[in-house]
This record gives structure tokens, C-alpha cells and sequence, in this order.
């Protein structure tokens, strides 16, 4: 994939690699309990493990499953386990995108639409095998590739950063 028409966008390991450690801590906090020899308390173990499975677990397989590959002109999305779609660069009807200027940096966000299909690319995503930020990534191809008709970016700059 070495041209700007063939890429894929997903979360960085490094994002994958903090949910599940933020789990395996999660989860090793009753165990510590139960090895310096505490009375067991089988209603810790379960919401210790229910919280561990929503502050970890669900994200980490959210961002494991969700994957944007771009092939020319095609544009596969995955989104979940069971949930994948391809769509045509030619059916995009809108691009809505928000770029937002902080303290912390640029924050942007596209939402692409499809028909009855949507799907979304955040700051947060990367373009694999570089560390080039997603969500720019796949405006600068949709840009190139769709009517500009189509294409609705709001600016906004909540800390009137200059």
C-alpha cells in the first residue's frame, strides 16, 4: 500500500495495548486481595470483572475490529465482529467533518455517508505502517476523489487559540 489511494486506517497497538493492560490491573486488584488472605467476596470478583470487561475488554475489541481499508476507488469498513461493508468512492453522498483547534492540538473527525451506510474516522486512528493521522488522511483522499458539493468541514476554536 505505498500511494495515498491505498491505505488502511486503524487504532494504533499502542491504544489496544493500554485497554487491556488497564483491564489485567483491573482484574488483579481482588486477586491481590484474596492472596494477602482477606475474606472473599464473591460480589467484588463479579463487578471487578464487570468493570474490568467495560473499561477494557469491550474497547480493546472495539478498536481491534474496527479497520478502514482504502483500494482506489473502493473503500472497506469494518466496524465490529460481524459488521463489514464496501462501498464505492462514487456512492459517498456526504462528508461531514469537524476540525477543532485546543490546547491539546487539533482534534478532527469525519463522519463519511453512504446511502443508509455511515462510518467514522477519528483523531485517534492512524494510517498503517506510518504515523500519519487517519482522520487527515482520509480527508485528503476523499478531496481528491468526490465533488467538493459533498464535502462539509466546520471550524471551530474553543480556546481562541491563534
Amino acid at each position: 500500500m505505498s500511494s495515498m489511494n491505498e491505505f488502511t486506517i486503524s487504532f494504533p497497538k499502542g491504544a489496544i495495548r493500554f485497554e487491556l493492560t488497564l483491564m489485567l490491573f483491573i482484574i488483579l486488584f481482588p486477586v491481590m486481595f484474596t492472596v494477602t488472605g482477606q475474606e472473599t467476596h464473591v460480589v467484588m470478583y463479579v463487578s471487578f470483572g464487570l468493570l474490568a470487561l467495560c473499561l477494557g475488554g469491550l474497547p480493546a475489541l472495539h478498536m481491534i475490529t474496527h479497520k478502514i481499508r482504502v483500494n482506489r476507488r473502493s473503500i472497506q469498513v469494518r466496524k465490529g465482529l460481524f459488521r463489514k461493508f464496501s462501498i464505492d468512492v462514487t456512492q459517498i453522498n456526504r462528508v461531514d467533518g469537524e476540525i477543532a483547534n485546543t490546547v491539546f492540538g487539533t482534534l478532527n473527525t469525519l463522519m463519511v455517508r453512504a446511502g443508509s451506510r455511515k462510518f467514522k474516522v477519528n483523531v485517534l486512528m492512524e494510517v498503517e505502517k506510518s504515523q500519519k493521522n487517519g482522520a487527515s488522511a482520509m480527508l485528503a483522499y476523499l478531496i481528491e476523489n468526490i465533488d467538493e458539493s459533498k464535502i462539509h468541514i466546520t471550524t471551530h476554536n474553543p480556546m481562541n487559540l491563534k
